[in-house]
């Protein structure tokens, strides 16, 4: 197997990894909105969601150094070890920053660590969809306009990743007090409010996810 072949095959199998594992995050917290079921059995599909919720945060992280080397193999993109590695570093932050926002989302640590992600997505965000549009320009990195397309998409994820953990953030505090205090008609209504407009920020990402995946394939510009 040649390091293109490898790199190749990693790149397909973060999609289906973050894709596959991000639905069925999606599925567990629309199913913890189910009054029909018991306290205990919401309580597993939410701990279950949030289990999950951490493959798809790492394959998006990845998505970004793995991808950028099958640019550079296909002969797309010229960039040396050094930028490389400071592709692999700024993936591996993110990656850390989010399980330590994961790991403390019940603690007041939590919550400053969260908007350091917010931050740090937003830079990102705007870095990546700023290179596409240098790109388009004629002046940036991808003389491929699709290839730059998909950048500003990922770029356009890292900012909807945001909006699915501002959105799920008070659902979080809803249902903690259904668990303590027991259900009652306004802490329901502000969970499944707090899921339910989560999920739209989820749908505009598997669209984004969509879209980059017919670029790669289809190379229309």
């Amino acid at each position: 197997m040649t390091w293109y072949a490898f790199w190749h095959y990693l790149h397909i199998l973060i999609l289906v990894f973050w894709l596959g594992t991000d639905l069925g995050v999606m599925l567990g917290a629309k199913k913890s909105k189910d009054t029909a079921l018991s306290l205990e059995s919401r309580m597993v599909a939410l701990q279950l969601a949030l289990k999950l919720d951490v493959i798809p945060r790492i394959m998006a992280a990845l998505a970004l150094p793995i991808g950028m080397l099958v640019a550079r193999h296909l002969g797309l993109v010229q960039i040396g070890n050094l930028g490389m590695a400071v592709l692999w570093l700024v993936a591996l932050i993110w990656i850390a920053i989010g399980l330590g926002a994961g790991a403390t989302h019940d603690k007041p640590i939590g919550a400053r660590i969260q908007k350091i992600l917010w931050v740090y997505l937003v830079i990102l965000g705007g870095a990546l969809f700023g290179t596409a549009v240098w790109s388009w320009i004629g002046s940036g990195p991808f003389a491929d306009s699709w290839l730059a397309a998909k950048l500003a998409f990922y770029g356009v994820i890292c900012w909807l990743a945001i909006g699915i953990d501002w959105a799920f953030g008070p659902g979080v505090a809803a249902f903690a007090k259904i668990a303590a205090d027991g259900s009652t008609p306004e802490l329901e209504q502000a969970y499944s409010a707090s899921v339910d407009n989560s999920v739209r920020f989820v749908y505009a990402l598997y669209l984004c996810l969509l879209i980059i995946g017919w670029l790669g394939v289809a190379k229309p510009l």
